[in-house]
């Protein structure tokens, strides 16, 4: 029933003039301005942010998302053909699928809590006396799930940063895009102020 209310026409009509009031008279100049004075924010309402990337900004997006998703899938396998340990490719589905999504709903949260299992592992390990460190972490399906994990919302969150911020620079950089984005309700100005 929600997906029905969001593509019907009085809703996406209803969305589109909200969009086109609050970007109305908006120039690039003053765009630049209250971004860096914070007066002024945006949100990306049609697509994802790194759509106005280019260049090295999409670049370091595009490695990060690598990184959650497909270094698993590399990675993983081979480390459970090493140690001869199966049980071990559930990381793929901890590091590429669910951490990522646990973290996109509880940003910086998942992501610590698996940061400090895995020290925690980590420094007990040590305090244990334990010389063969990697043995253990192989073996102990809590500290190589916790880094899987972690190493999941890391890049995840990473990328969704990086993508932002590149974002706002192109904006900021370049007026015809900014005008596109505009003419086209992709963004939505937000007057952060009085």
């Amino acid at each position: 029933m929600n997906d029905d209310i969001l593509k019907s026409p009085a809703f996406i009509k209803s969305l589109n003039d909200d969009i086109a009031k609050a970007n109305a008279g908006i120039t690039h100049d003053e765009f630049v301005t209250g971004m860096k004075n914070k007066t002024i924010g945006f949100t990306v309402v049609k697509g994802e942010p790194y759509q106005f990337t280019k260049g090295f900004g999409r670049l370091v997006f595009n490695i990060c998302v690598m990184l959650y998703t497909l270094v698993p899938f590399l990675v993983i396998p081979i480390f459970a053909y090493r140690e001869h340990n199966w049980w071990l490719l559930i990381g793929i589905v901890i590091a590429s699928l669910l951490a990522p999504q646990i973290e996109q709903r509880k940003p910086y949260t998942f992501g610590g809590i698996a940061f400090l299992g895995f020290m925690g592992a980590t420094i007990g390990f040590w305090f244990a006396g334990r010389t063969h460190y990697f043995t253990y972490f192989c073996h102990s399906y809590f500290t190589f799930f916790c880094f899987c994990a972690f190493w999941g919302c890391m890049f995840f969150r990473m990328a969704e940063d990086f993508q932002k911020e590149y974002a706002i620079q192109s904006l900021k950089n370049n007026p015809e895009l900014f005008y596109d984005a505009v003419a086209q309700n992709r963004i939505m100005i937000i007057r952060l102020g009085s």
